[in-house]
């Protein structure tokens, strides 16, 4: 029982995830459609052939008869011999309790036309077991057809007048096994479908594939390319207005990257004329004031030229030692005074974008020492999957602010200020910068305090 159940819950689970999908639907639904119409062809067929098997018969024993009345007229003495001896194949002579009280109309007319009116000719079809109940099963007189009688009783007049009633047992060819059905035969029409309905599927399903994976590349932030619009009209239709769309977003995604490029650009001319006219102030502490605002404005600028550039995606790929690309990462930061240290290694060499990855790191780096005092970098390598984690001891987010972190100029609480230095981009050009090369940012708080984000690349997605 439980076996049973496993196993029907086993074709429940492919059935649903089969079903699940539009190819798998397309297989579901034409393969069933077409053994349907199969099925239902065979059984058409079967009728068919057996009606004309039937009026065959009809035939034949008509034929069989006429011959007979004609030997009988003939030469009715050597003819009634052979009838009283049994020696004429397939007719047999009348036993007690044999009687017509069913006539068969189509074959008593076929009886009349041959035989004239004058035969009073009169024909029934009985079962085999009614001509021969001591040898029913004899191959050559078996029942093999539903509703196709083998044995036929007649009665008519000879040509010189006289009574006749014969038993007409159809010769062997006529007997045909009935193979229609045959589960052989259903199973390959089933498998047949099957593989037509997989192929219909694939072609169908193809360029909706082809415009899947491309949705998939333009989300994450690669370059349009435009597919060739092949298909049924209803895919060509999707995939020109995919096309359409990749290009109307590309075109407002470099406009309005350009116009956050231009001006922060622009706002640098006028922030270092502020720069030098502040030493014009002679009031220390007014002078003081202004100067650290000014830092404030000159970082935002240049983070927004950060975010802006961070949209460009026609760097190409290159395999990097991701160990020796960390640890210059960690020296260069060091140098500029931060502490910032190496723990775990992958060992792994793998298609990058080097220099995305190394805004990414960079920003995350200069996060953790901003927020944290210092940082740590991890590289971890699982079956298919890279992991970078950038640990600090900071006090850490709250848990329902990690996301809102990511949006641009978005701090955390009190930790955060802008005492810090810190403009509110950084985790946003990270993110941005790790879309690039087909990686996801996320942060975590530390069980132990701090915090740690994680860049995380699937492998196999890499170029």
């Amino acid at each position: 029982m439980g076996l049973r159940a496993f196993r029907d819950g086993g074709a429940r689970f492919w059935a649903s995830r089969l079903w699940a999908s539009l190819a798998g639907r397309m297989v579901l639904l034409l393969t069933g459609g077409m053994a349907l119409v199969a099925t239902a062809a065979l059984m058409v067929a079967q009728e068919a052939h057996r009606r004309n098997l039937n009026d065959l018969r009809m035939a034949s024993v008509a034929s069989t008869v006429e011959d007979i009345s004609n030997q009988l007229g003939a030469r009715p003495e050597d003819t009634e011999k052979l009838l009283a001896a049994g020696l004429v194949r397939h007719i047999l002579t009348p036993q007690p309790g044999w009687t017509i009280d069913r006539p068969s109309p189509r074959l008593t007319q076929l009886l009349v036309t041959r035989l004239g009116p004058r035969a009073h000719a009169l024909a029934q079809a009985k079962p085999n077991e009614y001509c021969f109940p001591r040898n029913r099963n004899d191959p050559e007189m078996q029942f093999v057809w539903p509703g196709v009688p083998t044995c036929w009783l007649v009665r008519f007049d000879d040509p010189r007048g006289h009574p006749r009633m014969l038993a007409v047992v159809l010769p062997r060819y006529l007997n045909v096994s009935q193979t229609l059905y045959d589960p052989l035969y259903l199973a390959l029409i089933v498998v047949l479908s099957a593989l037509l309905a997989t192929l219909a599927a694939y072609v169908a399903i193809r360029p909706l594939r082809q415009l899947t994976r491309a949705t998939e590349a333009f989300s994450l932030g690669e370059e349009p390319h435009l597919l060739a619009e092949t298909g049924p009209s209803e895919v060509r239709t999707a995939i020109a207005t995919f096309n359409l769309m990749q290009q109307r977003v590309s075109e407002g995604h470099r406009e309005r990257t350009g116009m956050l490029a231009a001006i922060s650009h622009d706002l640098q001319t006028p922030l270092t004329r502020l720069q030098l006219r502040l030493d014009e102030v002679a009031d220390t502490a007014i002078r003081a004031q202004l100067s650290a605002d000014l830092t404030i404005m000159q970082s935002i600028v240049r983070d927004g030229l950060d975010l802006a550039r961070s949209s460009d995606n026609r760097e190409p790929w290159s395999t990097v030692d991701i160990d020796s690309l960390l640890a210059s990462i960690a020296e260069d930061a060091m140098e500029l005074g931060a502490e910032v240290e190496i723990g775990k290694t992958c060992g792994l060499a793998i298609p990058i974008k080097i220099d995305a990855m190394t805004r990414c790191v960079t920003n995350l780096v200069e996060n953790a020492v901003n927020y944290g005092g210092s940082a740590r970098i991890d590289c971890i390598a699982a079956p298919g999957q890279l992991e970078i984690r950038i640990s600090d001891e900071g006090p850490g987010i709250p848990e329902g602010d990690l996301e809102r972190m990511f949006q641009p100029f978005a701090r955390g609480e009190q930790s955060r200020s802008r005492a810090t230095g810190g403009t509110g981009l950084g985790l946003t050009i990270a993110r941005a910068q790790a879309k690039l090369f087909r990686a996801e940012v996320a942060l975590e708080n530390r069980s132990c305090g701090g915090m740690v984000a994680i860049i995380r690349l699937v492998l196999s997605a890499a170029k």
